[in-house]
């Protein structure tokens, strides 16, 4: 069966596989953050290690986590851990049965983002909607879709 055709996920299981992925990438940016704080935080200060990034180079370095983390998994796999898990798989409306564009990916996160900012009113959005899409379903022509084989 084309993932097109599959059921829309709901909402709740879409939000349990965001918190699944969320504690791979928190998990990742511990990892990273070891590893980059100590090499580049002198960069920051004259010269001299401030023990910490400042904070838009910090949220800098979590959006670019992020970033690769989903572009990767949706482009590779068509889901991530935290959808694996869920039964969950990212349809591609505009060329069905192919991985995300890179376009496609960006139109994802940044809208995500952007949605999370209004306090998810772009996730909310889902519940009436009459395709169960939310913002940046809609913008990037794809649909997160219930598929029981997919875990």
């Amino acid at each position: 069966m084309s993932d097109i055709n599959l059921p829309s996920a709901p909402l709740w299981r879409r939000l349990a596989a965001m918190v699944y992925d969320l504690f791979n990438v928190v998990g990742i940016s511990f990892l990273l953050a070891a590893i980059l704080i100590p090499t580049s935080s002198h960069l920051f200060n004259n010269g001299e290690p401030i023990g910490e990034l400042p904070i838009p180079v910090a949220a800098s370095y979590f959006f670019i986590i992020i970033f690769f983390f989903y572009t990767t998994f949706w482009r590779r796999k068509r889901q991530t851990l935290g959808m694996k898990a869920w039964g969950l798989k990212i349809a591609n409306e505009l060329k069905p049965q192919t991985p995300l564009s890179l376009g496609q990916c960006m139109l994802r996160i940044g809208i995500g983002f952007f949605s999370i900012g209004l306090g998810g009113l772009g996730f909310w959005w889902a519940l009436w909607d009459k395709q169960e899409k939310t913002w940046h379903d809609h913008a990037s022509f794809t649909r997160i879709v219930f598929d029981p084989e997919a875990s």
